[in-house]
């Protein structure tokens, strides 16, 4: 009978131990953010920003951090006209995520909208022929004006392509 009351405090200590242990592992899990070498990452920090992560392993504030990852590699973006038969890919690299992070929601969707009325107003109401024979005139066109929209965005074009289907 002399032991019961040891094995509760022991039952009880095991338990405290075991429920701190997993509380300290958590804490850790939550402030370690892996940065991709492609990568870089904002840190927000209770909603406000507070600079970038480059590559490699951060310790952030757990629990009331959060990130937004920008993929520096070149990336593309398809945009199709209401023109049958015409395309257009825009290629593209972030050249500063802070300025993306910061100056558009989604510089992805701002991008798009713009590269989408862009090509819109270079097609207009031109035969495919037409296209064919303008097309590089208007593929560098469309690149410049998208190159000052992207600029706020911190976003570089490095070309855009416009196809038309035969």
């Amino acid at each position: 009978m002399a032991l019961a009351p040891l094995q509760s405090f022991a039952d009880g200590t095991l338990s405290a131990g075991l429920l701190a242990a997993a509380v300290v592992l958590v804490t850790v899990v939550q402030s370690l953010e892996f940065v991709d070498g492609y990568e870089t990452r904002a840190l927000t920090v209770l909603g406000e920003y507070r600079g970038l992560l480059e590559p490699g392993v951060h310790l952030v504030p757990p629990f009331v951090s959060g990130t937004r990852s920008f993929d520096m590699r070149a990336q593309s973006l398809d945009v199709a006209s209401a023109t049958e038969g015409a395309s257009a890919t825009v290629s593209f690299t972030i050249e500063d995520a802070e300025t993306a992070f910061l100056a558009a929601d989604d510089y992805r969707a701002s991008l798009e909208a713009a590269a989408r009325e862009g090509f819109e107003r270079a097609v207009g109401d031109r035969t495919p022929d037409q296209l064919r024979a303008e097309r590089d005139r208007l593929a560098d066109r469309l690149a410049a004006e998208l190159g000052e929209a992207a600029d706020e965005w911190g976003v570089r074009i490095d070309g855009v392509e416009i196809r038309i289907d035969d």
